[in-house]
């Protein structure tokens, strides 16, 4: 199974981490409210220590959570490591060494007071007038009301929980937890419907994959359950036309991402919604929307391929006389028939009429209804899905049409 861990958008966020230490910057890292995006925080963690093992680089410590109204910041961080309050902040940083990052993680819950905004511009100045003896500083900042959270001083490089992780490796990360012996439609089906179902949540993402529902009712009836317990947040945010960048929070997405509701925004999947923060009604139209948008994605195209070899089982069973008059100009290279299962059908009712198998028939129905559902914003169930399967199958065994996948029908 893919460790969250492993998955590129982290491994290069824990570069751009080891770099900055490198480099002996404080690095601050913003964010929102909300238990979905609590995980992600500890894998980077996870990331950096692995990566940090792996070179032998640096080890890290994480201090007690701090208040972030604290009036006396420094005199709070000192004695968390048990050193005199009088202590410089360069001494300070030199308390553990320069192969230790040393993580500091602040609750902004209510405002993040002068107090610590000065001690951090303390640390990237000490960084910044030579500090090859001290050890690097992690800041999470949590529940954070703005962003950025501080000002972007020198020796600061300032990164937010945004975009943290792309729709295509929360497809990656479903995938590798399924079960390998599934055919392969019905492996798309799940991989498009718990991806999108879980919106990033990897608590969610575990659950759908071990329990394995198989309709979207059942799907979304867990996802509720699983969050019942959860705050919400009143409203729905409109969708966002902001770029589609990571770790920095667009201006005009700060307000939705303070509150937890928005973890990000891509070009291909638009705005992510944090569900745990949305009313019953609108976080269950929220799943089916993504679910189609998964289906599309990846659904789609194998309902498309099995279109294809589907028309050239009907040439070979019947000939090309249904083509019409200039069939070469249907035949794909590799000799399946570039039409769609709709348009395969209006030609095998003529006029003249083409008489072809029952199962090869049914399968033409099946596959015209899903791609008409999906075309229409209609996301498919897995009810669907096993009966196409079944009927492409026996098209398969007794009519030459290639196999898509292997396991079971």
């Amino acid at each position: 199974m893919l460790c969250t861990r492993d998955l590129p958008s982290v491994l290069q966020f824990a570069e751009d981490l080891a770099s900055a230490f490198d480099q002996r910057e404080l690095v601050v890292l913003a964010c929102p409210s909300g238990c979905m995006w609590d995980p992600w925080v500890d894998v980077v963690l996870d990331a950096l220590d692995e990566m940090a093992r792996r070179k032998d680089a640096f080890k890290s410590v994480r201090l007690p959570v701090f208040d972030g109204r604290s009036n006396n910041a420094r005199l709070e961080w000192a004695r968390a490591i048990e050193e005199p309050v009088d202590r410089s902040v360069r001494e300070i940083l030199q308390t553990f060494g320069s192969d230790t990052v040393v993580v500091l993680t602040v609750s902004c819950s209510g405002g993040i007071s002068k107090s610590w905004k000065a001690l951090f511009s303390d640390i990237g100045r000490t960084y910044r007038t030579g500090a090859g003896d001290c050890g690097p500083v992690l800041a999470l900042l949590t529940e954070c009301e703005a962003f950025p959270p501080i000002d972007l001083g020198v020796g600061i490089r300032i990164r937010a929980l945004w975009n943290a992780v792309r729709w295509e490796e929360v497809r990656l990360l479903v995938d590798s937890m399924l079960p390998p012996n599934e055919n392969a439609l019905g492996r798309a089906w799940r991989v498009a419907v718990y991806s999108a179902a879980s919106c990033s949540d990897p608590k969610i993402m575990s659950l759908l994959c071990r329990l394995m529902p198989n309709s979207l009712l059942e799907t979304a009836n867990i996802v509720m359950e699983t969050i019942a317990d959860r705050p919400r947040e009143e409203g729905t945010p409109s969708s966002l036309f902001v770029p589609d960048q990571r770790w920095e929070v667009p201006p005009a997405a700060v307000s939705g991402w303070a509150r937890g509701v928005i973890g990000g925004v891509t070009l291909e999947r638009g705005t992510s919604l944090n569900i745990a923060a949305l009313q019953e009604q609108d976080a269950r139209r929220h799943i089916l929307a993504s679910i189609w948008r998964e289906q599309v994605a990846g659904l789609l195209t194998i309902v498309i391929e099995m279109g294809f070899s589907i028309a050239q089982a009907v040439t070979n069973e019947v000939g090309r006389g249904w083509l019409g008059e200039n069939p070469v100009s249907l035949i794909l290279p590799d000799g399946r028939i570039n039409l769609e299962p709709a348009e395969v059908l209006e030609r095998l009712r003529g006029p003249p009429r083409t008489q072809i198998p029952r199962t090869l028939w049914q399968t033409l129905l099946l596959l015209r209804d899903t791609r008409n559902d999906l075309a229409h914003m209609r996301p498919v169930d897995y009810g669907r899905v096993r009966e196409l399967w079944q009927k492409y199958d026996q098209a398969r065994k007794y009519f030459g049409v290639p196999q898509l996948g292997r396991g079971r029908t």
